[in-house]
């Protein structure tokens, strides 16, 4: 009988272990050209996404503190929104299915274009791609949102203040008006921060914060 295909052999998901690195292996056994391809690109991922919640962590710890009112504590939060965003974005990206890149690195490794194309759509599958790539963009929102809200305040230092509640005042009505809306995003999206971290482990125990 002819050998079956790597993309005819029977797989099952494991919802016990969506890490992207672990789906890869359990895709083609040891010693197939494909396995090489496949735990490079799931090392590659998971990489990518441990990166993502570290800093989605350390943002989290930065923006459940009470709201400072020094420019150098308020720039903190704003850096390191600058550097999460374009990164969540990028692996929203990655996480969309069916990972074509994946598909292109299996057929020039000597995959049939049959079995590539079944295994990229395992992969997206395996790994949960739908709810995480969801899950990405939402860290995006926030850092954006943080971006937003505390770059205002940064460019109006000296025409509001905070009080121990956390409540601005201004005497500038229109800059009131802008806080307000900004602000409004940026809590809204801030309060579900640690929820998109964890869809976005599919699992995995969220980082703790990088200690300073």
């Amino acid at each position: 009988p002819r050998e079956p295909t790597l993309g005819e052999r029977p797989w099952q998901p494991d919802p016990a272990n969506r890490e992207p690195a672990a789906v890869a292996a359990s895709l083609a056994p040891d010693g197939h050209p494909a396995r090489k391809v496949l735990d490079a690109y799931g090392r590659s991922l998971s990489e990518a996404v441990g990166e993502v919640m570290q800093m989605s962590v350390d943002l989290n710890r930065l923006v459940t503190m009470p709201l400072p009112a020094s420019k150098p504590r308020l720039k903190e939060r704003v850096d390191l929104a600058v550097l999460l965003k374009p990164k969540a974005e990028d692996l929203e990206r990655r996480l969309r299915g069916p990972h074509r890149d994946l598909q292109t690195a299996l057929e020039g490794a000597g995959v049939d274009a049959f079995s590539a194309a079944t295994v990229s759509m395992r992969f997206a599958e395996g790994i949960d791609g739908f709810a995480r790539m969801g899950a990405a963009g939402d860290l995006a929102r926030a850092a954006d949102a943080t971006m937003a809200f505390h770059q205002l305040l940064i460019d109006h230092a000296g025409k509001w203040q905070v009080n121990s509640q956390g409540t601005i005042s201004t005497r500038d009505r229109d800059l009131n008006s802008q806080i307000f809306m900004k602000r409004a995003a940026f809590d809204r999206e801030a309060q579900r921060l640690m929820e998109s971290v964890n869809t976005l482990g599919a699992g995995a125990k969220a980082p703790e914060p990088t200690k300073k």
